[in-house]
């Protein structure tokens, strides 16, 4: 034991050590299965929305520039 490390690791500490990281990767990897979107689920959601805000922006377009060429005239 030395005094910058007051703790000195043995074997079983680094066994129990790596016991837990193994349990906390399980948890993130199940976390990870159930909560989160993949990107084959997502990939037609997006589409969605970026075909709808294409048609949104078309439209902001298409009516700004007839409110400036009616002006024009």
């Amino acid at each position: 034991m030395t005094e910058d490390n007051p703790i000195e690791p043995t074997l079983d500490s680094v066994v129990t050590h790596l016991r837990y990281i193994r349990s906390d990767l399980k948890n993130i990897n199940n976390q990870l299965k159930t909560d989160y979107v993949k990107k084959a689920e997502f990939t037609p959601v997006k589409n969605l929305v970026f075909g709808f805000s294409g048609l949104l922006l078309t439209g902001v377009v298409i009516t700004v520039g007839k409110l400036i060429f009616d002006h024009l005239k």
